[in-house]
Parts: structure tokens; C-alpha cells; sequence
């Protein structure tokens, strides 16, 4: 036997042969015969004895097997000994061959003139299935014996585990498929035949009939029984495994040598340690090794302890030590010496949270000479913690302030070591905390800033604050406090100033030296300039902007106001602590009021004016009443502040929402509180509706019912309004447990609850919800199409009108698409095939609203007249399309309205300055081009966008119906608006300290003096 050459792999192979599978048994012939069985799986041959001999001679290894040999040199590091005597692997035995198909039954006798045709026979049995075969077995493994001397078992670290595994056994064949039955034979045929009758009639004249006769034919013969399946064979069995032993001319062993850590721990170099394993520290492992092979260690070769270097672990090459030689089977020795290593420091300081990451200490034994590793010792391993005996929390403050005002901070920093820090501390080691600008921000230097501690003391941006702590006790806490103002009067709004928050600790190799000082941990925080709120009579809408709103947004949504010709007033809600639009609007005097350091900087600066909203009681909503608010919904301080039923309420007194943002919006914003009239507008409280429910049955059930009833009345009743139906349940006990007490004319009724209908704001009065903008365009979304056309729908058809008769060049098209989809919405609503009774056409008329706003307004400007007439002609081609076939026929709702829009623009078209031809041909290439559009497919065109309205939060329903115990109350002490107006303003050293310790406390929305 030669070896085989894997790669670098000597291999000595002495493997039995494999067997070869049985054959398959023959499909058995026509006629119902059995198939053939299968023939036997061959056994897999026996594996041969192996005879391995190696030793080494002037660093040259020989290896000899069975009269085959080799040689290498000693220092070839990549050269590998496999061993192989495995049992050849048995034959499958073969499948049963599948049954005959039987015979076809005889074909019946055909129907005469005197009997009926007779069935056909049954068909044969199907034939049998062969049997399977067995299995064969596996073959043996062989004799492995692989001898060396006792001065050089060093070299069995070359040799890999061999294998000696019995040959897998082979699968017994399945049995054949019995034949399927023979098919029945044939029926007999039927007879037809004619007889002829002759008879006389009374006038002696002879009459022949014909009698056609049938005589019906036999049925096809049943199918033969189909054959029983043959078999299945058992496997064969499985092959033994063959031995192994390791012959040194003196002893034999049944295996080799291996070594394991069997336990091992971290001990830190210096005494009295905190126990933290941080970034420079250095460690010593202390291990124990155990022999857990089944012949003693090398001896004289050398065993080599070391650890492995990767991200955290840095080796001491000194530290490695030789284990003792000869080491017994399952002894476990403690070496005196310890591995060595230095915990690496991080590439970047941690930012943000603290450095928690887990690092790992890999162990190596190698043996000398040969140069090999023990692969079990390399996957153990010691886990160590990696972390900074301190850390920071994150940074508390104000992430908005106007120009006049200042942004608390504050840091806590904890000891989490059992030790005390600090220069007067046991560790006698510097801890400092400090805060400071960030000097690359692009948007502002730090010489734009200016810091001031508790005491109001100011620092420059670049100085910043600093606290060298002397002593922080063990698992104890300090912080560091001030704030931040803007210096520059000629900082844009809306610019970010980026702050650090760093820890420092004093190395472990000089921990007193400030100068060696490291920052182990840094936090970033943003504090934006913002605008307090100003009230603009002639704002056309109210941009809630927040901490997260970027510069080039801001210029964005200016930019877009200005094209549009609009104006707008600005809410932060990050500056004013949220947002409520019932809130009352205060108003804070500024003459005198100046804090101390501020009295040279900014003595005639005055604070930001909140203007007539300083009248008390004045709220949002009564600033932009039938007007639109803009909620900018990206953080926490937006929409998800507004008290419950908020939206609803504002809806109801002419607000119009408009939220950019997909996130989920609360349902208790948009249906009614508790006290369901207290907090409504005067014409929608004059609306709600009580309606008392009695019956027999008493379930809640009944009363839903009842609820869905009304609402669906009301809706076909007024299909242009909204309103919520709210019913309160109350199980009333019936007398006679569950029987109904029968009274004179019947069982009586008791009160199940009651039902109360409100009147709530259309559907184009609630939210319309736009796409989030990316990370990637937190500024270009604003002048997406989607976003104009958002803003515009959103804003009132009077104001829209205002917009045509400016000829608004820009956004043209957008602005005629909002008009469109408006008038849209109007019709869909009157489109509805079923309403209560008849409508005239000129009730109709004066219910529509919007149409009217549009037709009743007349335009000078020569560029209105062609966007008018542009709008005005497409929606009458609309109206025109939307009637069916069947509309048409019949004096239908969608034919009424069609009219009533075709007249009220037609006397828009008389009044106007308009050219009737070039009217006409528009209208007839519009009409054309709808005619081709399928009307849901017209429908969707308006009313849908990739980005706008979609309508959510159960707006799609009509008319909803709640459970009164379910709604929400916008006064419970959860949900009370925290609204603080000039909050961040301190009139005095006393006050900025009485809101520096509410931050400390955890009270940040408590700081409004």
C-alpha cells in the first residue's frame, strides 16, 4: 500500500470496498402475474489492519504503513497524518418488481328480440408484487496500530483522529406494487326492432301500424380485485468499528494524549483593584490544566502556555511558561506562574452610552519541537467585562431656547465601583466632568455661545464648564449643572449648537497627573435657536415646528410660503414644552427683568412679544380659527402631547390639521370626551342629539344596534355632515330575574341606556396625513409636490379662491389639483345612491358649499380667468361622466346633481368675461378624455396622491359609533397640558437656581417660574 497525498495531508488508507446495490425484480406480464422479487444488497467489505511506525532522524520524520513509506522534514509546519480503516459501506437491496395487470372480463351476449342484452364479466385479478431484497451489511473496520518511541510521542500531535468507523448497513428494497385488477368486460349491445299491427276500421278500410320495439343493452363488467403488494425487506446491519492503539515498545495505549482548561480566573496586577477590567488595565490569568487523554503527556517536549491577541486582549510574551512534561491521563496540574495580558484601550472615545463590551481571552498549548496546538485548549475560553469604573448618564435640558433665553444642562455621573473616585478618594484618582462647544459644528462656533454655572458665572464656549469631583463615594452620584445662551444677535433661527458632555479619569499608570488625563465617555447634545410664539393676525397658517427641525427645513417652508403668497406663525413645541390648542396663551412682562449677567450683554434687548394673545383666555385656536395648522410630526413633543379630543374640539370650531408624519395618531385626538357638550362650539352644541333606548331585551348587543341604526338614518339624512354617535349602556335588572313582567298589553320595556348624537367637523376639517420625511431629505420633502399639494388642500376653499384671484404663477397646477380634489370630495358626498326622501335642486344647490364659494366669486385678473375656467371645465366633464346609463334613464340623485352643477357653472360661464368658444372646445376634449376612464378609476385620480389625503384614525367611517365608558377625558391628571410659555426665561439668579434644582429632581416641565 502506498499513501495518498490530500493537499498537505498524508493519508494511509485501508478501506473496505463498498457493495453493490441488488437488482431491481421485473414487472410481472399481463395476465394477473406476480412480479419478480428483488436480489440481495452485497455486504460491504472488511477494512484490512493498519501498521503505522514514525520517528524522526536529523530533523527528518519517517512514516511507514503497511510496507508503504515517507518522509518529510521536521519543520514543515503544514503537513498532516490521516489514518483511515473504515468498513466498506453495504449494497441497498433491490425493489419487489410491481404485479400484472389481470385480465379483461368477458364481453356479455347482445339483446335479442325476446331478452335484454347481458352484462359483461368481471375482469381478472391483478397479480401480486414481487418482494424486496435485504440489505447487505456493512464490512468491519480494521486494526489501526500506530507505533513510536517513547522519547518522541511528540510527533502524534501530527496524526489526526483516525478513522476506524463499520461500514454503513444497506436499506432493504421495498416490495413490488400489486397489479391493478383486469378491466370489466364489455355489456351487451341493445336490439331495436319494428313490428306492424293491421286492423279494419268501420268503413272496411285496412289501417297498418308501425310498433318500434327496444330491447336495452348489458352494462360493463366490474374491474378485477388489483393484486396485494409484496414485502418490504429489513436492512442490513451495520458494520463494527474497528480499534486503535498506540504502541511505544514498551506500553500500549488506546488512544493519544489531549490537554483542557479545567479552570481558570482573572486576577487583576495591582492590590486593592476595584475589580473593573477597563481599557489599560493590566491582568493575570490563573489556570489549571488537566490531561484528559489516555497516555501521558511528551516527555521531554515541552508544553507552552500563552493567550491568543485580538481587539481587547493584548499578550505579555514574558508570561509564557512550559507546563510540566509526562503529565498522567486525567491528572490535573496548577502551574505557580500566571498569563500575562493589557485590557486594549478603544480605538474612539465611547459616544453616547458607555463602553459595556465583553472581551475574550483565548487560550494556546503548544507542544515544542513539532509545533502543534492542542485544538481543544483553543476553543476555551475567559470572558471578561469590559466597562470604565464610571459613566454618564444622558444629558438633561432644554433642546430649544429663543435668542433671549437660556438652556439648562445638566449631567449626572455615576461611580458603579465598590471603590471611592476622585483625587480624595481610596483609588486616589482624578475625576473631572466637563461641558463645552463643539468647535467644527458648521452651523455655529463656539465663540457663539456662552456658558454659565450655577452661581451665573459665564464661560466662553471653547472653556466651557468643568468639575474636578474630590471624592465620589462607592456606587455614589454627582452632576453638572448651568446653561447655555446664544451670544450672537445675528444667529439664523433655527441653527444647532452641538455641546459635549466628557468624563475623564486619570490613567492607571499616573492617576493623580491632570495633564494624562483620558475621556473615557462623551455625550453629544443639540440645543436649537428657536422663535417664541408670535400672533400674526394675517398668518394663514401655524407651523408647529420642534428641537428637530433643521435650518434648510426651516428656509424650505419659507421658501414654499413665499411662492404660495402665504404667511405663517411658528410654534416650537420643544421650546414651549409641547403643545395644546385649548391652551391659554401667556404673556410675560420683560422691563426690569433682566438676570445679572445678562444686564450688560442685553440691556435694551427686549424679550420676545407674545402680542395680543397676552389677553387671558385667548387660546390657538382662537388665533386660527377656520385657518390650518401645521404639525411637524417627528418627535415627542408634537402631536403626541395634544390633550385627548383636542383635534375634534379644534375641528369643531373651524381648525384645519394638516400632520406630516405616518405615524400612528392616537384616536382619542378626533371623537369627543366625556362631557360631550361642555367643551363644543355653540353651533355644534345646539346639534347633539339624546335619544333614550327601551326594550325587553336588556343585552349591550341591542343597544349597538340601535347606535349603527342611528348613525345610518343620519347619514342618508345628511350625507354632507358628520357625526358621532355615542351610547351609554346601563343593565338595568329587570324584575323576575330574567323574565320581562308581562303587563296588560304586553311585556314591558325598561331604559337600556341612551344614545347621543354630535355633530362633528366634515371630513376635509380633520387631519391629512403625509409621508415622513427620510433622513436623507428632512429639508427637500418640503417642496415635494406631495407636501404643496398637502398644504393646499388643507387650507380653506376661501382661501384657496384668495390664492387663483393672486395669480399664483408657482404651484399653479398643484393649486388647481387642490381645488379639484375639494370639489371632488363635495360631490362624492351628494353621489350617494340611497338618502331619505327627495331633494329639490335648489336645496341641493344651497348644500353645495364649495362649488357655490367658486362660481359666486368674480375673478379680474386675466391670468385667475384662465386657471378659473381651466378648473371649472374639467369638473363639469367630471360631473357629466359620473352619471351611469341607468342614472340617465331614471331621475336618479347622481343625474340631479350632475345638472345642478352643470347650471350653477354655466351661470358662472354667463356672468364672467369669458370666450364661450374656446370654453366649448376645452370642455368637449376633456369630456372625450373621460369618456375612455373608467369612473372608479376618475375617482381615485382626485382623490388620491402618492403622498395626500390619506384619511385615517376611523375617519373613513361616516359616522362612528363609541362606547361612552371608552372615551377619553382631555382633563384627567395624566393628560393635563404642560404648556409652559417663556419657560426658559430666569428673571433673577434665585429663579435660574430654583430651575436648575427642578432639572436635578427630574422636574424638567416644573421649571416655569
Amino acid at each position: 500500500m502506498s499513501p495518498l497525498h490530500s493537499g498537505n495531508t498524508l493519508r494511509y488508507v485501508t478501506n473496505g470496498a463498498t457493495g453493490n446495490n441488488g437488482a431491481c425484480g421485473a414487472k410481472g406480464t399481463f395476465g394477473g402475474n406476480r412480479g419478480h422479487d428483488g436480489a440481495q444488497g452485497e455486504h460491504g467489505q472488511n477494512a484490512r489492519a493498519l501498521n503505522v511506525a514514525i520517528a524522526t532522524y536529523n530533523n527528518v520524520i519517517f512514516v511507514r504503513g503497511n510496507q508503504a513509506s515517507n518522509e518529510f522534514n521536521l519543520f514543515d509546519r503544514t503537513v498532516s497524518i490521516s489514518l483511515e480503516a473504515r468498513g466498506g459501506d453495504a449494497g441497498n437491496g433491490g425493489n419487489g418488481g410491481d404485479g400484472g395487470k389481470g385480465v379483461t372480463g368477458s364481453k356479455g351476449k347482445n339483446a335479442t328480440r325476446f331478452r335484454m342484452g347481458q352484462n359483461g364479466g368481471q375482469g381478472g385479478p391483478g397479480g401480486n408484487g414481487g418482494d424486496g431484497a435485504r440489505g447487505g451489511d456493512g464490512g468491519n473496520g480494521g486494526k489501526v496500530t500506530l507505533t513510536v518511541a517513547p522519547s518522541q510521542t511528540d510527533l502524534l500531535m501530527l496524526f489526526n483522529t483516525p478513522d476506524v468507523r463499520g461500514g454503513a448497513h444497506g436499506r432493504g428494497g421495498k416490495g413490488g406494487d400489486g397489479g391493478p385488477g383486469g378491466d370489466g368486460g364489455k355489456g351487451g349491445e341493445s336490439h331495436r326492432y319494428i313490428s306492424t299491427e293491421t286492423r279494419t276500421d268501420s268503413s272496411g278500410r285496412t289501417q297498418t301500424r308501425l310498433t318500434t320495439h327496444y330491447q336495452p343493452g348489458g352494462f360493463k363488467g366490474p374491474r378485477g380485485l388489483p393484486g396485494q403488494d409484496g414485502r418490504n425487506a429489513p436492512d442490513g446491519r451495520c458494520g463494527n468499528s474497528g480499534s486503535f492503539q498506540i504502541n511505544d515498545y514498551t506500553n500500549q495505549y488506546p488512544g493519544p494524549y489531549d490537554l483542557s482548561v479545567t479552570a481558570s480566573r482573572l486576577l487583576p496586577n495591582k492590590p486593592g483593584d476595584d475589580g473593573f477590567f477597563e481599557p489599560g488595565k493590566q491582568v493575570s490569568v490563573d489556570l489549571s490544566v488537566t490531561n484528559t487523554g489516555q497516555m501521558p503527556t511528551p516527555d521531554p517536549q515541552p508544553i507552552r502556555m500563552s493567550l491568543v491577541d485580538n481587539k481587547w486582549v493584548s499578550f505579555n510574551p514574558r508570561s509564557i511558561f512550559n507546563l510540566p512534561c509526562a503529565i498522567p491521563p486525567g491528572q490535573e496540574v496548577h502551574p505557580q506562574n500566571r498569563l500575562e495580558f493589557t485590557i486594549n484601550k478603544p480605538q474612539t472615545i465611547p459616544t453616547g452610552e458607555p463602553l459595556h463590551e465583553t472581551g475574550v481571552a483565548n487560550f494556546c498549548a503548544t507542544v515544542g519541537r513539532v509545533e502543534r496546538q492542542f485544538s481543544k485548549v483553543a476553543t476555551e475560553q475567559k470572558r471578561f467585562l469590559v466597562r470604565y469604573p464610571a459613566d454618564i448618564d444622558t444629558i438633561e435640558g432644554s433642546q430649544s431656547i429663543s435668542r433671549d433665553e437660556e438652556a439648562l444642562l445638566s449631567v449626572k455621573v455615576n461611580n458603579i465601583s465598590p471603590k471611592a473616585l476622585g483625587l480624595q478618594g481610596s483609588q486616589q484618582r482624578l475625576l473631572k466632568l466637563n461641558f463645552k462647544a463643539d468647535a467644527n459644528n458648521t452651523q455655529t462656533r463656539s465663540a457663539d455661545v456662552t456658558f454659565y454655572n450655577r452661581e451665573g458665572v459665564p464661560f466662553s464656549g471653547n472653556e466651557g464648564l468643568t468639575k474636578s469631583i474630590d471624592e465620589l463615594p462607592p456606587h455614589g452620584q454627582d452632576r453638572l449643572s448651568g446653561s447655555i445662551r446664544f451670544r450672537n444677535p445675528e444667529q439664523p433661527l433655527y441653527t444647532k449648537a452641538t455641546l459635549f458632555a466628557e468624563l475623564q479619569l486619570g490613567r492607571l499608570d499616573c492617576p493623580t497627573d491632570p495633564q494624562l488625563a483620558e475621556v473615557v465617555q462623551r455625550r453629544v447634545f443639540e440645543v436649537q435657536l428657536a422663535e417664541g410664539y408670535q400672533y400674526k393676525p394675517d398668518a394663514d397658517f401655524l407651523l408647529v415646528t420642534n428641537a428637530d427641525t433643521s435650518l434648510p427645513e426651516w428656509n424650505q417652508w419659507k421658501t414654499l410660503a413665499a411662492r404660495l403668497g402665504l404667511t405663517f406663525a411658528t410654534w416650537n413645541s420643544s421650546l414651549n414644552n409641547g403643545i395644546s390648542l385649548f391652551h391659554e396663551l401667556q404673556s410675560r412682562e420683560t422691563e426690569g427683568h433682566h438676570p445679572p449677567h445678562l444686564a450688560v450683554e442685553t440691556d435694551t434687548a427686549p424679550l420676545p412679544a407674545t402680542g395680543e394673545h397676552a389677553d387671558t383666555g385667548v387660546t390657538l385656536v382662537d388665533h386660527f380659527k377656520d385657518k390650518t395648522i401645521v404639525f411637524l410630526n417627528n418627535d415627542d413633543t408634537c402631536v403626541k402631547t395634544l390633550p385627548p379630543c383636542d383635534l375634534f374640539r379644534s375641528a369643531n370650531s373651524g381648525v384645519r390639521s394638516y400632520i406630516v408624519g405616518p405615524d400612528a395618531i392616537r384616536e382619542d385626538l378626533f371623537y369627543p370626551e366625556k362631557d360631550l357638550a361642555a367643551n363644543l362650539s355653540g353651533r355644534a352644541r345646539k346639534t347633539v342629539i339624546k335619544n333614550d333606548i327601551r326594550t325587553t331585551n336588556r343585552s349591550e348587543a341591542r343597544l349597538i344596534k340601535a347606535a349603527k341604526k342611528q348613525a345610518g338614518k343620519l347619514h342618508k339624512k345628511w350625507p354632507e355632515k358628520r357625526f358621532t354617535v355615542v351610547y351609554h349602556y346601563e343593565d338595568l335588572p329587570l324584575p323576575g330575574k330574567s323574565l320581562p313582567i308581562v303587563g296588560k298589553y304586553g311585556p314591558k320595556r325598561i331604559q337600556l341606556g341612551t344614545l347621543t348624537s354630535i355633530l362633528s367637523p366634515t371630513n376635509n376639517m380633520f387631519a391629512h396625513l403625509s409621508k415622513q420625511p427620510g433622513a436623507s431629505d428632512r429639508s427637500d420633502y418640503v417642496l415635494d409636490p406631495g407636501n404643496v399639494y398637502g398644504l393646499l388642500k388643507s387650507l380653506s376653499m376661501e382661501k384657496k379662491i384668495q390664492l387663483v384671484q393672486n395669480t399664483v404663477t408657482e404651484n399653479r397646477d398643484t393649486l388647481k389639483k387642490a381645488i379639484l380634489s375639494e370639489l371632488v370630495d363635495e360631490h362624492k358626498t351628494f353621489s350617494r345612491k340611497k338618502w331619505k326622501g327627495s331633494i329639490a335642486k335648489s336645496a341641493l344647490k344651497k348644500r353645495l358649499t364649495c362649488l357655490q364659494q367658486v362660481v359666486n366669486v368674480s375673478y379680474s385678473e386675466t391670468g385667475s380667468k384662465e386657471l378659473i375656467q381651466e378648473i371649472l371645465t374639467e369638473f363639469r366633464a367630471f360631473a357629466a361622466r359620473m352619471p351611469t346609463l341607468r342614472d340617465k334613464w331614471r331621475n336618479s340623485t347622481q343625474r340631479k346633481l350632475a345638472n345642478v352643477t352643470k347650471k350653477m357653472i354655466d351661470g358662472f360661464k354667463q356672468q364672467g368675461d369669458i370666450d364661450p368658444a374656446n370654453w366649448q372646445e376645452n370642455y368637449k376634449a376633456k369630456k372625450q378624455v373621460f369618456a375612455t376612464i373608467h369612473r372608479k378609476d376618475l375617482w381615485r385620480h382626485y382623490q388620491e396622491s402618492d403622498v395626500l389625503p390619506v384619511p385615517q384614525n376611523g375617519l373613513n367611517d361616516p359616522n362612528p359609533v363609541f362606547d361612552f365608558n371608552k372615551l377619553q377625558n382631555p382633563y384627567e391628571a395624566d393628560r393635563v397640558s404642560r404648556v409652559a410659555e417663556n419657560s426658559h426665561y430666569f428673571r433673577d439668579q434665585e429663579e435660574r437656581l430654583r430651575a436648575l434644582e427642578a432639572l436635578e429632581n427630574g422636574n424638567l416641565n416644573d421649571n416655569n417660574p
